[in-house]
Order: structure tokens, then C-alpha cells, then sequence
């Protein structure tokens, strides 16, 4: 598995992009995953929420 992360400072929303050649169990558990701690994920920023 390869994971690429790129900042750019000039976007709005966070993108997840996942490129594979077939959907396996496994990716549908990471995709739930990212999912379920979209929900949960709180980040500070300079005393920003």
C-alpha cells in the first residue's frame, strides 16, 4: 500500500482519495474507518476549533 499526503494551503475541505484496482474487505474497513473519525475529529488551530 502506498500513501500519498499533500498540503495545499488554498483548499477548502479535506479530500480523501483512494485509487485501487479492486474493493478487498480491507479497504472497506479503511473506508469506514476514515468514515467514522470524520464524525469524531476535532482539530485546533491558533486557538481555532
Amino acid at each position: 500500500m502506498k500513501i500519498t499526503i499533500q498540503v495545499n494551503e488554498n483548499i477548502q475541505d479535506t479530500e480523501i482519495a483512494v485509487t485501487c484496482n479492486k474493493l478487498t474487505p480491507e479497504i472497506e474497513k479503511l473506508l469506514a474507518t476514515i468514515r467514522i473519525l470524520d464524525q469524531q475529529l476535532m482539530v485546533t488551530k491558533e486557538d481555532e476549533n
